[in-house]
């Protein structure tokens, strides 16, 4: 392939095809072949894992070649994440940018406190402002599915947060979304716009306003026209009740809005979307900074350009590079619910010279058969194969030979059959006698920690990739909580028998119920730890540690109370002892890690802060329960194994129903801004029109999700299959494809039920 004189190009790079390599190879190219200085050549990953071994390459050749300064230019140099570069550019342009050079990032669990603030205020404000916000706060009151944990306000923030999120993502603004939402009329017109979009045929012959009565006319005209499913007619009453209920519901995302940019504005402290949102505005709204920009970036590199959404297709062509290449695979992209939009890297590669990588070198050939038929069955004549085509021998030389589907098994299974699971992956462990090179891969956290908890009942380690299930929401992560509370204020009964209660002291439920009849139960506990059956024993030793930590736990850190918390009370042996202790443990110490970088926070306002995460449900990772050189088996996401392999990957969660729509009152299109909340039972057209499409993208990213995950097999592929044709799932796709279980394909293995001794389930 000769590209030095193309200077806008995309590649179609399938798993497995090397795409790395031709990135590092270009990056070379401009620097050694066309002159270019490391630091005019950016070039944008995905990840910062990818950013780092990308680099690690072409330092690598750089320093082979001789060419030291190069290497020491691409150390420091632009090779980055889109976020990286955004980060860049901003305190490169400060002044002009009107930004702090000293700006942070906003991440992680400070970023969803900062966010939970901006939305309390919205709840708080919104119903003076608005006589929508104020009718839909007065509904919602009304409804039992919002007398949960949390009461109202529980309910409405996780509402609107999910809206906020996915909006601000979008490259919408909220301008445009004031406009389009500023009162129920003029929602209903955004709605039949929106819907006539789709149905062109349709407009001459129910010419006229976009009013309530289009949907009726539309209908109407469906007897001569043919429409799609969605369009169905609308009670007047019903559009008008819903569209209110919407305007008001967005006036809550849209107040919110404005107070989370303006904290972060105040805090000069950015999250994602406003990074993004302001690298854009400065190198679009300012010449000085787009002149200075093009004179700096001669080149641009982008992996994964399937995942880059809108705003970042604007920042990369705000930068004015002439050498552009953007290498991407639409068949991986797996990151919907992030606003990446797979067609904007199709159109591209339409309207450019795109060249194509589509061998895959990664796995052996059985597994690349396999693969591709399933997916020359789903996807047509829009699948691009990955097997290399071997000619055939017989009397048609133009026949492709395809080899047997050697190295791929079939696990037939009932649904939600995790020790079953457990068992074969435990089979297969011990076949290979090298956990290290097993994954099973799964759509959800909680599916995976079934899984560890079932392999660790069979004596076999696991370790995460790609995050974990809740983090902060782990018992231990409340015990410690608690216990750096009841150390700033005993006088909190509520968490200091929390603290008795848990295995800090060990408390039995008689000895909580009799001291919760004593108040404050904190002057009790002297008098009560006087005597020698087992719960004063235990109260009297609670006291000898308890009280010298007291004395210091508001004048010190959170993290120096930690230490000594767990060095003197008998809290990590008595959980190293239970079953899970080891991760249990593992999850005490990064607890403890995470207090040691914030060394400015106190105790109570650690504990605080992890009750707030909590309350937000932010999913932080679990701690690593096995060092890196333990035998264990991998257990991830399919989100967390991209750009991953491994010899033998299970493929665990393919039963569930295809396209599963969210169990959610709020239908959205985010992309265009499109919002119906069916909040009394009754919705409108648009409602299920934005849920067939959902519905319809719901099923194309599981199909990708499941792509993604076979692909990351090099020797074995092992699949879980239904016991039947059941529902229309990943699980019947696949079995169809190959003719299970009557005329299966041939080398596919089919492993029946384990002959291992079962093991009993966690209590």
């Amino acid at each position: 392939m000769v590209l030095a004189d193309v200077p806008a190009f995309t590649v179609r790079a399938a798993a497995g095809s090397g795409k790395t390599s031709v990135l590092v190879l270009r990056y070379l190219e401009h620097v050694v072949t066309q002159g270019l200085r490391p630091d005019q050549v950016y070039a944008v990953t995905f990840t910062r894992k990818a950013a780092a071994e990308m680099k690690r390459r072409v330092v690598s050749r750089l320093r082979a070649d001789g060419r030291a300064e190069d290497a020491r230019l691409a150390e420091t140099g632009p090779i980055q994440t889109i976020h990286g570069l955004c980060e860049r550019l901003l305190r490169e342009n400060a002044l002009e940018a009107g930004v702090d050079p000293e700006f942070t990032v906003l991440e992680g669990p400070l970023r969803t406190t900062v966010q939970e603030e901006a939305v309390r205020h919205a709840i708080r404000v919104a119903p003076d402002e608005s006589p929508e916000a104020a009718a839909l706060l007065q509904l919602l009151g009304g409804k039992r599915s919002f007398r949960g944990p949390g009461g109202l306000h529980a309910a409405l923030r996780q509402h609107v947060t999910g809206l906020l999120d996915a909006l601000r993502s979008s490259g919408l603004t909220r301008e445009r979304l004031e406009a389009d939402y500023a009162t129920p009329e003029v929602t209903v017109a955004t709605w039949a716009a929106a819907m006539a979009e789709d149905v062109p045929a349709l407009i001459a012959e129910v010419a006229g306003a976009f009013d309530g009565g289009w949907l009726d006319r539309a209908t109407a005209a469906k007897g001569t026209t043919k429409a799609p499913a969605w369009l169905r007619p609308t009670i007047a009453e019903d559009l008008e009740a819903t569209a209110r209920d919407t305007c008001g519901l967005m006036r809550y995302v849209l107040e919110a809005w404005a107070a989370l940019d303006s904290e972060m504005e105040a805090r000069q402290a950015f999250d994602f979307a406003l990074l993004e949102a302001k690298t854009v505005r400065a190198l679009e709204g300012n010449p000085t900074v787009r002149e200075r920009v093009r004179r700096q970036v001669r080149a641009v590199l982008v992996d994964e350009a399937q995942d880059v959404n809108p705003v970042q297709y604007r920042l990369l062509d705000a930068l004015g590079a002439d050498r552009v290449m953007m290498v991407g695979d639409p068949q991986q992209s797996i990151y919907g619910f992030r606003m990446t939009d797979r067609r904007l890297f199709i159109d591209r590669s339409e309207r450019q010279e795109c060249f194509d990588l589509s061998v895959n070198h990664r796995s052996r050939p059985g597994v690349l058969a396999f693969v591709d038929k399933v997916f020359q069955q789903e996807w047509g004549e829009g699948y691009r194969p990955m097997l290399a085509p071997v000619a055939s021998t017989g009397d048609d030389p133009f026949a492709v030979v395809s080899p047997p589907m050697l190295g791929v098994e079939l696990w037939p299974m009932e649904a939600k059959a995790t020790p079953a699971l457990a068992e074969r992956v435990a089979e297969v462990v011990e076949e290979l006698g090298d956990a290290n090179r097993v994954a099973v891969l799964m759509r959800g956290n909680r599916e995976l920690s079934e899984i560890a908890r079932h392999l660790s009942l069979r004596r076999i380690d696991s370790r995460r990739t790609g995050g974990g299930e809740r983090f902060y929401a782990r018992m231990e992560v409340r015990d410690v909580a608690n216990a750096l509370q009841a150390l700033c204020d005993p006088y909190d009964d509520y968490t200091l028998l929390c603290l008795l209660r848990s295995p800090f002291v060990g408390l039995s439920m008689d000895g909580v119920v009799q001291l919760a009849d004593r108040r404050p139960v904190f002057d009790a506990l002297a008098e009560y730890g006087q005597g020698s059956d087992p719960d004063r024993v235990r109260v009297a030793r609670f006291l000898a540690w308890f009280e010298p930590l007291r004395q210091r736990a508001d004048r010190v850190p959170a993290w120096e109370t930690i230490g000594p918390l767990l060095d003197r009370s008998p809290y990590l042996p008595t959980v190293a002892k239970r079953r899970f202790g080891r991760q249990t443990v593992a999850n005490v110490r990064k607890l403890l890690s995470l207090a040691a970088g914030e060394p400015g926070t106190g105790a109570r306002a650690f504990a605080e802060h992890v009750r707030t995460i909590q309350r937000l449900d932010h999913r932080e990772g679990e701690a690593l329960a096995v060092d890196d050189d333990t035998p264990a088996v991998t257990l991830s996401t399919v989100h967390g194994a991209k750009g991953l392999e491994w010899d033998t990957v299970i493929v665990g969660d393919t039963l569930a129903r295809l396209g599963k729509p969210r169990p959610d009152e709020i239908s959205r299109d985010a992309r265009r801004g499109l919002v119906e909340a069916r909040l009394r039972g009754k919705g409108t057209a648009m409602g299920d029109y934005l849920r067939s499409r959902e519905k319809e993208s719901a099923v194309e990213e599981d199909l990708r999700l499941l792509y993604v995950a076979m692909t990351r097999a090099r020797e074995r592929l092992c699949v879980v299959v239904g016991p039947g044709p059941g529902q229309d799932t990943l699980a019947g796709r696949v079995a169809r494809a190959v003719g299970f279980p009557d005329r299966l394909a041939e080398g596919i293995r089919v492993r029946e039920g384990s002959k291992r001794p079962q093991v009993d389930s966690p209590g």
